[in-house]
C-alpha cells in the first residue's frame, strides 16, 4: 500500500535536507515524497534540488502551511498520508510500523493509527517531551481530542477520511492540526494508540517558522471566530447539549486564550475570550498554576496576569 509523505517547507534551509533524508530512507519500500516548498526566499530550495529526482516537487507563493498541505494531498497517490513538517525527523521504520498497525485495525471500523514523539532541539538534542495521553477504553472521543490532540506529524492519516472533510482548514493561523484531528473526530474517526516512537520533533520558534506565528500578527477576533466555530460543530455533535466536561475544556481554551492575549498587549479583546469561558463553565472557569487563579478571583485575570508575569520575572 502506497503511502504519501506530504513536506510543506517555508524558509527551512538549515534542517529540509535532514527531513527529505528521513523520509526517503524509510524501511517501507512503498513511499512517494512530496515536498511543497511555500515561496520560500532563503536557500531551502538549494537544499531539496539535490533529491528532485526522488520526490515530487511543488512550488506555491506563500499561503501557509493548510494550504501546502492540502496541496499535496491533492496530488497524493497514496491511500495512506502522513504529513512531516521540514525541521522534523521521521524515524526510521515509522512508516513500516504504522502500516502494519493499520492493517490490525483495519476491520474495526473508521480507525487511524498515532504513536509517541521525541521532541528535540535545534542541535537534535532531546528535549522535555509532552505525550498526549491515549483515550482510556469508554472515554469520551471528542473530549479526549480535546485535551490530548496529537502533533501533526504523529498520525498515519487514510486519505478518504482526510477527503471526506476538506483537508486542512486553510483560514487557520495556528493551531490547524488541531482542528483538523477535531474535525476527524467529530465525522467518526477514531485515533488508536501504539506505544511505538513516531518521529522526532523540533522544538524551536523563529519569525519565518511555517507552523508558529505570533498571536500579534492576527487581529484578536481571529481566534474568537476559530473557536466559536469550532464550538458550534461540537454541539451540533451532541445536539445542541454539549456535556459538562466538554464545556470544561472549551472554557479552558477560551481562559488560556485570554491570558494570551493580555500577553500580547489586547486587554480588551481577552476580556471577551474570558467572558465566553464564564458562559461555558461559570466561576470555574479560571485556569492556571498557583497562585494565579486565586489572585484571578479576587483581582481579575488583567491584574492577575500582570502581578503572575511580575512574580515569573523575579523567580527567573
Amino acid at each position: 500500500m502506497l503511502v504519501s509523505i506530504i513536506i510543506p517547507c517555508y524558509n527551512n534551509a538549515r534542517y529540509v535536507g535532514q527531513t527529505l533524508r528521513s523520509a526517503l530512507s524509510q524501511s517501507y519500500p512503498y513511499i512517494e515524497v512530496i515536498v511543497i516548498d511555500d515561496g520560500s526566499t532563503d536557500k531551502s530550495i538549494d537544499k531539496i534540488r539535490p533529491y528532485v529526482d526522488r520526490i515530487t516537487l511543488i512550488r506555491q507563493p506563500n499561503r501557509g502551511a493548510p494550504a501546502a498541505r492540502n496541496n499535496g494531498l491533492r496530488v497524493a497517490k497514496g491511500k495512506l498520508i502522513k504529513f512531516l513538517d521540514a525541521d522534523d525527523i521521521l524515524l526510521p521504520d515509522a512508516i513500516d510500523k504504522q502500516v502494519k498497525q493499520m492493517k490490525k485495525i483495519a476491520t474495526q471500523g473508521k480507525k487511524i493509527v498515532y504513536g509517541p514523539v521525541q521532541w528535540i532541539d535545534q542541535f537534535n538534542n532531546p528535549t522535555n517531551t509532552y505525550q498526549p495521553r491515549p483515550r482510556k477504553a469508554g472515554a469520551c472521543r471528542v473530549a479526549h481530542i480535546l485535551a490530548e490532540s496529537p502533533l501533526t506529524s504523529a498520525p498515519l492519516h487514510r486519505k478518504s477520511y482526510l477527503d471526506q472533510i476538506g483537508g486542512f482548514d486553510e483560514s487557520i493561523p495556528k493551531g490547524q492540526e488541531f482542528d483538523l484531528h477535531l474535525r476527524l473526530v467529530l465525522n467518526g474517526v477514531e485515533f488508536v494508540y501504539f506505544n511505538q516512537q513516531v518521529y522526532l520533533f523540533r522544538e524551536h520558534y523563529t519569525n519565518t517558522r511555517i507552523s508558529h506565528l505570533n498571536f500579534r500578527k492576527h487581529t484578536p477576533e481571529t481566534f474568537l471566530k476559530i473557536f466559536s466555530k469550532q464550538e458550534k460543530l461540537i454541539q451540533h455533535h451532541f445536539n445542541g447539549v454539549l456535556p459538562p466536561p466538554i464545556r470544561e475544556l472549551l472554557a479552558r481554551r477560551y481562559w488560556t486564550y485570554g491570558r494570551k492575549m493580555l500577553q500580547s498587549n489586547y486587554p480588551e479583546a481577552s476580556i471577551i475570550y474570558f467572558e465566553r469561558a464564564k458562559l461555558l463553565f461559570g466561576n470555574k472557569a479560571v485556569f492556571g498554576n498557583f497562585p494565579y487563579p486565586q489572585m484571578a478571583k479576587i483581582f481579575g485575570p488583567v491584574r492577575a496576569e500582570s502581578w503572575t508575569s511580575k512574580l515569573k520575572a523575579i523567580r527567573s
